[in-house]
């Protein structure tokens, strides 16, 4: 199978939310990440909007995201905006 993505990415396990309004919260697992997005995983079939904030408690971050694809359970985003930094606060190494 031919990769599709062109940066690397880093396995992890977070438990993160996906914050589709200011009081509806979706909670996932981020389960990798490179320094454009992330993979999400959910407990169940979710709708995602457009565009959504992705927040991680453990690195105390929340970054827009948008979804670049999604099947199943598991979702592909994209880090936006201010979220362009969020590789590194959510722990991606340098050397990957």
């Amino acid at each position: 199978m031919r990769e599709r993505r062109g940066e690397r990415r880093q396995k992890v396990l977070k438990g993160g939310q996906v914050k589709l309004t200011d009081w509806v919260f979706v909670n996932c697992i981020v389960r990798d990440i490179s320094t454009g997005g992330a993979r999400l995983e959910f407990e169940g079939p979710v709708y995602l909007p457009s565009e959504f904030q992705l927040h991680v408690a453990s690195a105390d971050i929340t970054v827009p995201v948008t979804p670049t694809w999604q099947r199943r359970r598991e979702a592909g985003v994209r880090f936006v905006g201010a979220g362009s930094d969020a590789a590194s606060a959510l722990g991606m190494r340098a050397d990957t």
